[in-house]
This record gives structure tokens, C-alpha cells and sequence, in this order.
């Protein structure tokens, strides 16, 4: 159980009216791990908005990206027809690729 010693004897943790333990130590230790707790809260925030805003920026770029790759698509079939429309055309460079 919380408060007990091995013993059975209770802890003195709430002799005073705040809470703490009367032992300075015990009371260091807890601050000390409070504002530990507090730091490390801090830190996981900081470190999913950084990720959040990664994220954010990865899908804008991946839409660019996509935008791009589809433009491009696009223009290869557009000349690769434009291409083909030559096929009667007697320049070698282009019965070249045909062929």
C-alpha cells in the first residue's frame, strides 16, 4: 500500500498542510522530479508540433511533386502522338525512333 513502510508503520508523508513530506529530502526529490516530468512534457510537445509541421510540409511537397510528375506525363504522351503523326515524314531522326 502507498504510505506504508515494510514494517507496517505509516510514512509521515503529509505532516504538513500542503502535502509534502516533512523530510527536505524526500521534498528535493520530489521537485526535482516534478520539474523533470514538467521538461520532458515540454519536449514530446515540441517534438510532435516539429513533426506535425514535417508533415505538413512532406504533403505539400508530395502534391507538387505529383502535380509535376502528372504535367510531365502528360507532355510525354503529347509528343511521343505528335511523334507518331510523322511516321510518313522522310526525315531519318525520326524513322529512326519509330523504328
Amino acid at each position: 500500500m502507498k504510505g506504508l513502510k515494510d514494517s507496517g508503520q505509516q510514512d509521515e508523508l503529509a505532516d504538513d498542510d500542503d502535502g509534502l513530506p516533512a523530510d527536505p529530502r524526500q521534498r528535493r526529490i520530489l521537485e526535482r522530479n516534478r520539474i523533470a516530468a514538467t521538461k520532458c512534457r515540454l519536449r514530446k510537445r515540441g517534438e510532435a508540433s516539429a513533426l506535425a509541421s514535417r508533415e505538413k510540409a512532406m504533403e505539400d511537397q508530395n502534391r507538387s511533386l505529383s502535380a509535376c510528375f502528372d504535367s510531365l506525363t502528360a507532355e510525354l504522351y503529347y509528343l511521343k502522338t505528335e511523334l507518331l503523326r510523322h511516321t510518313d515524314c522522310n526525315c531519318v531522326l525520326i524513322q529512326k525512333y519509330i523504328a
